[in-house]
């Protein structure tokens, strides 16, 4: 079993945000979010804290996820922008 690599794979295609949860949507990612403690006590807290200060997820993260869910549905920031 391998573990989610952000220089190989897309974040949104993995995981996503259940307010301040971090979900696995893939087997392997099922074994990096546990390993890695995404959702420990103490990051919860502090994600949520940060959801509530508009801080959590970053302009750049979204902006990220915003373009790899682009790519995932085979439109171009052209079309998109455009509303086709």
């Amino acid at each position: 079993m391998r573990f989610f690599n952000s220089r190989r794979d897309f974040w949104g295609e993995h995981f996503r945000l259940d307010e301040a949860v971090i979900v696995h949507q893939t087997d392997f990612c099922e074994v990096t979010a546990p390993i890695l403690y995404f959702n420990g006590d103490e990051r919860l807290v502090e994600r949520q804290a940060l959801i509530t200060s508009g801080q959590y997820p970053s302009a750049s993260a979204l902006k990220q996820l915003f373009l790899t869910k682009l790519y995932f549905e085979g439109k171009t920031l052209e079309k998109s922008i455009d509303g086709c």
